[in-house]
């Protein structure tokens, strides 16, 4: 069957999925190149009243043109979805490397930091606060380059003196005035922010965690945090400017910015951005329907069946690993263009290794696991903290004879505890685990 086609792209597997849709894997048919395809329901958009939203994040993604924040290509639409087009970063969401390596290095966490600064000013510039950085919303391009993802929770700033209302963003990561709601400045807000991203960096943990959320929250107003021995004083003064409760007393960008310990090293990475414009998408109703065709008829059902184990190139998919990255020695397949630090090898056979891995995901707490349509492919979903849900992907691939690939995805979810499960999951199933040895 063929494969569905919105436009000029074709549509291939999930990455990602959010609130209102799923994130794809696509492919530009004209140029060859491979896209993220953000998918939006518009009747699920309307009944829960998120159309203004879903317009801003579009008009705000339209006017920033940065080299640290993703950019947003093209934008289609359906009778019944919205298909925004976004760049596909191949190097996936950053804090997959902190969950493999544990916690990068100084220097490391710096250069990181420094691209996040150099985005966010960008961003703040244009009058925008993002109000949801986290874990999630950091992506790496070519060459570790930084990009600030994902701005549904964004809101433009008329004035200086405007103070949001709006409580959002993820707990862990939310400024103290947040929680509080009683108005607060996004900008300041985003500052906090990227003061918890660099302390994970350096820690490979959050500098504040706790299932119960009332307890979460009189630590985050009370700035409950114990800095690591091994953080240099340098750094640690850098944060305790960052993580100051009181938003007027906290530093600003160019404060950040002419901190001795954020100057080591700095890159040219101020350049010169992409022109900006604020052109409009949508006007009237929520999406002003285009006269092109953008659905290949026929083609709106879902893909087929596969019958047989999925083959993909064992090169490129040992490649994803930052430990051995031989992706440049070889053409990328299409399959799989996204990095992952969450997989392991096996020459135990697809189908016994599968009921292996649903046994012992089905052992654990709160978790419930399901068949995919598609095969040796399961779904777990795991219930956390009452209200929370993570949701990831577990599929075999064949490599090559005897030579298979385990995958864990997140689809939804805090990262920690999706790589803590992995984590557990690889001690647990060391008996499938094939350890892969490259010879000159």
């Amino acid at each position: 069957m063929s494969k569905k086609t919105i436009g000029k792209y074709e549509i291939g597997d999930t990455i990602g999925e959010g609130a209102f849709g799923k994130v794809k894997q696509a492919k530009n048919s004209e140029t060859g190149e491979y896209v993220a395809v953000k998918i939006l329901n518009k009747e699920r958009i309307l009944r829960e009243n998120m159309s203004d939203q879903i317009k801003k994040e579009i008009s705000i993604m339209k006017m920033i043109s940065h080299k640290h924040v993703v950019e947003l290509m093209d934008v289609l639409v359906s009778k019944t979805r919205i298909y925004l087009v976004f760049e596909l970063l191949k190097g996936g969401e950053l804090f997959y490397k902190i969950a493999n390596n544990g916690k990068f290095s100084e220097k490391v966490a710096r250069f990181y930091f420094q691209q996040l600064i150099i985005g966010l000013e960008f961003v703040h510039s244009q009058g925008i606060c993002h109000r949801d950085l986290k874990p999630e919303n950091i992506l790496l391009g070519d060459d570790d380059n930084l990009k600030i993802s994902d701005f549904g929770l964004s809101a433009l700033k008329t004035e200086k003196e405007d103070l949001l209302q709006t409580a959002c963003g993820t707990p862990n990561y939310v400024a103290p005035e947040v929680i509080v709601g009683e108005g607060y400045d996004g900008q300041a807000a985003d500052i906090w922010s990227c003061g918890i991203i660099l302390f994970v960096f350096l820690a490979g943990y959050l500098p504040m965690d706790d299932p119960n959320l009332e307890v979460l929250f009189e630590m985050i107003k009370n700035v409950k945090i114990n800095y690591p021995t091994h953080f240099t004083k340098k750094v640690t003064h850098l944060l305790k400017k960052i993580l100051v409760a009181d938003p007027l007393k906290r530093a600003s960008l160019q404060q950040i910015k002419e901190d001795p310990w954020f100057k080591v090293d700095l890159r040219s990475l101020n350049m010169p951005s992409r022109r900006f414009s604020k052109k409009k998408l949508f006007s009237g109703k929520l999406v002003k329907e285009s006269g092109r065709k953008l659905e290949q008829k026929g083609k709106e059902g879902k893909e087929g069946k596969e019958g047989k184990t999925q083959v993909l190139n064992a090169f490129d998919l040992i490649g994803m690993s930052g430990s051995f990255d031989v992706g440049r020695l070889v053409k990328s397949n299409p399959r799989d263009q996204l990095k992952s630090y969450t997989h392991f090898t096996t020459s135990t056979e697809p189908d016994d290794a599968l009921k292996i891995i649903q046994k012992y995901l089905e052992s654990l707490d709160n978790t419930i696991v399901k068949a995919s349509e598609k095969p040796y492919k399961l779904k777990v979903e795991v219930r956390s903290r009452e209200k929370y849900v993570l949701l990831f992907n577990v599929q075999i691939f064949s490599m090559a004879k005897n030579l298979h690939l385990v995958d864990f995805r997140k689809q939804r979810g805090d990262i920690f505890e999706f790589t803590q499960i992995f984590k557990e999951s690889q001690n647990a199933l060391k008996k499938l685990m094939k350890v892969f040895t490259f010879r000159k």
